[in-house]
């Protein structure tokens, strides 16, 4: 079985080589470590201007205004966000919110994906907009 581990590599040397050791013992003989360091905040920042674009804001995704647009906005930033491998801590610094409105705008995306059309309908056009604009293979 060959098993694909994406994050960062955190703890000294000793620690991530006996780490790896209890992986082969549990029989995983094959495995790759992709080391996400170098993520491309430019790709993020034209996201975000997709997506102001798209839900009709002027201000920054990041205030504190509690209007449906930008409560959505923020919420598909942070989906887009997690997509390109920015923890949850990253993207509250970014945003300038505590991490639990992370986990928040991530548990309100996936309910509203389902089930509100409007969102479904924006989030289709930055999905198109995102397509047409942006070169890049990781969303």
């Amino acid at each position: 079985m060959e098993v694909i581990f994406t994050g960062t590599l955190k703890g000294s040397d000793k620690y991530i080589h006996q780490q790896l050791s209890k992986l082969k013992e549990c029989g995983l003989d094959q495995f790759h470590f992709i080391k996400k360091i170098d993520i491309d905040y430019s790709i993020l920042d034209q996201i975000e201007k997709i997506i102001k674009l798209v839900f009709n804001i002027s201000d920054d995704i990041s205030s504190n205004s509690k209007k449906l647009e930008y409560a959505q906005s923020r919420m598909m930033y942070v989906h887009y966000a997690r997509k390109l491998g920015l923890s949850t801590y990253e993207i509250s610094k970014k945003l300038n919110r505590h991490i639990t409105s992370v986990y928040f705008f991530i548990k309100k995306f996936d309910e509203d994906i389902q089930y509100d059309k409007n969102f479904i309908q924006k989030y289709i056009q930055v999905e198109k907009e995102i397509k047409n604009n942006i070169k890049f293979d990781s969303i």
